[in-house]
């Protein structure tokens, strides 16, 4: 069986499929396109996540080292200085519980972190209600005192070293994947143009 086709079928169809595999291929891209810019997203989001949680522990030195400054001068600014270090702690918690909104995991981790760094809190805010009320606290009270916050500090870094790995392990796509996948993307657009 032969068909015929008239001339201006044959033209439709010289012209048709190829644009109708342009249009294929260039949909595809996108759908790549858009699955790279996702995938870029959740590990910037990741590295906010990380970098937050990672600040904490400059505000948490910050913090304590303000407290010793207190400790020698006794001025009321350096004792303020110290409370607005503490809200930034509190803020940053409130900052990253909205980051991790959609992460139970995250949020139970960051949960147990915060437990930790509130005690810590309490014993550094114990310790500036004895600096402000004059207080003289023996060197064994001192010491104890230094031993709780010292086991607290170590216990804050080892939860949140398991928030950091848990942030980094949703995210397996490394900088070299992402390079990778970047240049793939170009060369199909190049291969496109071609």
């Amino acid at each position: 069986m032969k068909i015929s086709l008239s001339l201006s079928q044959q033209g439709l169809i010289l012209v048709g499929l190829p644009v109708g595999l342009m249009v294929v291929f260039l949909l595809t891209l996108y759908l790549l396109f858009l699955k790279l810019e996702n995938d870029a997203s959740e590990v910037d989001h990741s590295k906010t996540i990380l970098a937050a949680a990672n600040s904490l522990v400059k505000q948490n030195y910050d913090a304590a080292s303000q407290l010793i400054i207190y400790k020698h001068s006794r001025d009321q600014q350096d004792r303020d200085i110290f409370d607005k270090q503490i809200l930034s702690i509190e803020k940053s918690f409130d900052k990253l519980h909205v980051l991790l909104q959609r992460d139970p995991k995250g949020l139970e981790l960051l949960a147990k972190l915060k437990k930790t760094a509130d005690l810590g809190i309490t014993f550094m805010r114990r310790y500036e209600s004895y600096l402000s009320k004059e207080i003289r606290l023996s060197e064994l009270e001192v010491a104890v005192l230094y031993k709780e916050l010292d086991d607290c500090g170590k216990a804050f870094a080892a939860k949140l070293q398991k928030l950091d790995a848990h942030e980094a392990a949703l995210h397996k796509l490394n900088s070299l994947e992402e390079r990778q996948t970047r240049l793939s993307f170009k060369v199909w657009i190049l291969v496109a143009a071609a």
